[in-house]
């Protein structure tokens, strides 16, 4: 049984996290504008059992963007295992992982701000 996992990329903007990227209409949401899926198709259940226990199982960030508190509310009250990296963490864990850590394209993230201003926000649907 394999598990859908779900990636948003947030941006630090005058000290207040945002989308990284305008939202988008998706047919799996009624062709609702949301947030972009970021997470690579053949990501599954191993695949996001390695990178949330590398991300140390953090839970949604304190600070989460009002685009994603209101796309939680609506759709994934019951996101399973929410956790969330900075584009630095990721970098270092995909450098360093010994292959654990799934890889992501990592030219989908602003590279204009500096990694601490970046973040992948993930969770599984099971």
């Amino acid at each position: 049984m394999g598990a859908c996992v779900f990636a948003f990329i947030e941006i630090n903007h005058n000290d207040e996290w945002i989308i990284a990227d305008d939202l988008v209409e998706d047919e799996d949401y009624e062709g609702k504008p949301v947030p972009k899926n970021v997470a690579p198709y053949w990501w599954g259940k191993s695949a996001y059992a390695d990178i949330y226990e590398l991300s140390g199982e953090r839970g949604f960030p304190a600070d989460l963007s009002a685009e994603m508190l209101s796309f939680i509310k609506e759709y994934w009250q019951d996101a399973n295992r929410p956790s969330w990296l900075l584009m630095s963490e990721l970098k270092h864990l995909q450098e360093d992982a010994n292959g654990r850590c799934p890889a992501i394209d990592l030219t989908l993230f602003p590279s204009a701000l500096p990694d601490s201003e970046v973040r992948l926000v993930f969770w599984a649907d099971q």
